[in-house]
């Protein structure tokens, strides 16, 4: 259910930052866990303010076809935790992790093997055992709703935002709710603030991120060439456009760094129809595009930052799904080697520059090769 599709002419930003094009040497990467089994997917990461790192996707097993999972590394040991939804029929995986302090809570949904539809899923990590949140959001939707994202700043301060197809047609509505610390209440969809989107054509959000100067939320509409353009909204005190692109584009997630720097990365396509993998970068008024070297037929889904390095992951399409991580500092951009035989789904940076990547998403074939699960890290602290 990832739509990576964007067409358009990449601008670039004169004078943003400098590219460094060729490919760095090797690292030292480790695998650190690899759960394994067919269609087991790790779909994203999140590293905890207490050292520990959230990965989430869903796990085969047995008498599941897919069931929702996130592993937590802490004391330098991977545990598997699943998540206690019911799956009478169904079967799903989570899609978003976020934490705050303790807490963590992670997003996806499951889906009826019967009918094929969707249901949103939320679930809360309390620091000792995952709970599946009230499902509120499931008599508004119906069945045919799905969640993408969470950002959480904080225990009463928590946003899950996705798809809600429940009006019987193929166009997708805004899904946000926000979690005060008591209640979960759904907000007013968010408005489409880019005029190379057909509104009735629909809007499916992407990322979600929160600073001091509100919330963050990216997303790809549907132009009148039936091409998606990407767009990133702020909402303070009312929402307001800070990324409008233009048809043939894909915006695919964010980060933000202490100091509020926004991050968004996804792709943009040539006149040669090839997408490209792209970034920008900016803050609460507009985001701009950055010079970064990213390969021929290439997206970027997930981006980290701890301020002072930024870590962009995504795939290679060229010749079969292959990573791709773009890492930058202080302006200087270079493609790193990651010892990987598929895309990568996400990517964590610690303080101390440690980087975590996960790999693949939901669906990660390769040729007749089943899926490789797996998280890989690189670095000190």
């Amino acid at each position: 259910m990832r739509i990576r599709v964007g067409v358009g002419v990449m601008v670039l930003v004169a004078g943003v930052l400098c590219v460094a094009v060729a490919a760095s040497a090797a690292a030292q990467w480790y695998r650190t866990l690899s759960p394994g089994g067919n269609p087991t997917s790790i779909e994203a990461l999140n590293l905890s303010s207490d050292g520990s790192v959230w990965a989430v996707g869903g796990l085969h097993t047995a008498s599941h076809y897919d069931q929702p999972t996130a592993w937590r590394f802490a004391k330098k040991v991977w545990q598997a935790q699943t998540i206690p939804v019911d799956l009478s029929n169904r079967w799903g995986y989570l899609t978003a992790v976020a934490s705050a302090g303790a807490e963590a809570w992670a997003a996806g949904y499951t889906v009826n093997q019967t009918t094929g539809n969707p249901a949103p899923l939320v679930a809360h990590w309390d620091g000792s055992a995952w709970n599946v949140v009230g499902e509120q959001w499931i008599a508004p939707l119906g069945s045919d709703g799905v969640f993408r994202a969470v950002v959480a700043r904080s225990a009463s301060d928590v946003w899950v935002l996705g798809d809600d197809n429940s009006n019987g047609s193929a166009i997708t509505t805004p899904l946000l709710w926000h979690f005060n610390g008591y209640v979960w209440s759904r907000q007013p969809a968010m408005p489409i603030r880019n005029p190379a989107c057909v509104a009735a054509y629909g809007l499916a959000l992407t990322g979600a991120v929160e600073t001091v100067d509100g919330l963050y939320i990216s997303g790809n509409c549907t132009t009148s060439e039936f091409r998606s353009a990407g767009l990133v909204e702020r909402f303070g005190s009312r929402w307001t456009g800070v990324l409008k692109l233009a048809s043939g584009s894909a915006v695919n997630g964010l980060a933000a760094d202490s100091a509020g720097t926004i991050w968004a990365v996804g792709d943009t396509i040539g006149s040669d129809g090839f997408a490209t993998g792209a970034a920008w970068t900016g803050g609460p008024t507009a985001l701009s595009l950055v010079a970064i070297p990213a390969p021929h037929a290439s997206t970027l889904g997930s981006v980290a930052t701890n301020g002072t390095r930024v870590e962009m992951a995504g795939e290679i399409e060229d010749s079969g799904p292959s990573p791709l991580l773009i890492s930058g500092s202080s302006g200087i951009w270079k493609v790193e080697s990651v010892p990987y035989d598929r895309g990568l789904s996400g990517v964590a940076i610690s303080a101390a520059g440690k980087v975590w990547v996960s790999g693949p998403v939901f669906g990660g074939w390769f040729g007749n090769t089943e899926p490789d699960p797996a998280v890989l890290t690189r670095g000190h602290g």
